[in-house]
């Protein structure tokens, strides 16, 4: 058996006793001492020296980077050829809690989007009681983004965190406020720099508008605008 990884390297254990061990492996069922050889220079796993068939030869292969593909090779030596290939890969955890800065207290109903290094969503969710979110059960890489859409009426302090799951799980907190609405005031001029009276000055709706439900309309005085209530901060 033959593994080709391409531009990428990549190191073989086996699931034995024997260096390098790997403990806790699944193996067939058989021979425990058919343990196949490694040739990190050949990349070339070989059976036992006889060429025997038995049910016990038992090897995996752990790659220490990405692979973008995998090629493997099989040639028989005697017998009648019979083997087994697995796939499997670690999942990790994304978990977190959404917070309000100005209350101090948890954010349930927050909804979270679970992100790629691509930038590809793998996943939605909301935060429940206690501002608690969890994306389960995620392939153990990294360059992962959670980022929280905050419920209306608030905006984001902490809107996204990464997660890197290469060696252990990940916890992304986050943090919303509510918008605070203050006085905008301004003058508006012509091109030549004069006061502009009786014109009308509109702050469109924007998603952080939502509470308002509708734009924000002022009409300017004889010298300067007047004040138009209800912005978000």
């Amino acid at each position: 058996m033959r593994a080709r990884p391409p531009r990428t390297s990549a190191t073989r254990t086996a699931s034995t006793t024997a260096p390098p061990a790997v403990a806790g492996k699944p193996s067939c069922t058989g021979d425990a001492a058919d343990v196949p050889t490694w040739d990190p220079d050949a990349l070339t796993l070989t059976g036992n020296t006889q060429a025997i068939d038995t049910s016990g030869a038992a090897a995996w292969f752990e790659p220490t980077v990405s692979l973008s593909s995998l090629t493997i090779e099989f040639t028989r030596r005697s017998g009648f050829p019979v083997y087994q290939t697995w796939f499997s890969v670690f999942a990790r955890d994304i978990t977190g809690t959404v917070t309000d800065t100005d209350a101090a207290a948890p954010v349930e109903g927050a909804t979270l989007t679970l992100t790629d290094a691509n930038g590809d969503t793998l996943a939605t969710t909301t935060s429940g009681p206690g501002g608690a979110y969890a994306f389960p059960g995620q392939i153990a890489t990294d360059g992962y983004t959670v980022t929280v859409t905050p419920p209306t009426g608030q905006i984001a302090v902490v809107g996204s965190g990464t997660a890197d799951l290469r060696s252990a799980d990940a916890v992304v907190d986050l943090s919303v406020r509510d918008i605070v609405p203050v006085a905008v005031s301004g003058t508006v001029r012509d091109s030549d720099g004069n006061p502009v009276p009786g014109a009308t000055v509109t702050i469109p709706r924007t998603p952080v508008l939502s509470r308002s439900r509708r734009a924000l309309t002022a009409r300017t005085c004889s010298t300067k605008c007047r004040s138009a209530h209800g912005s978000p901060r």
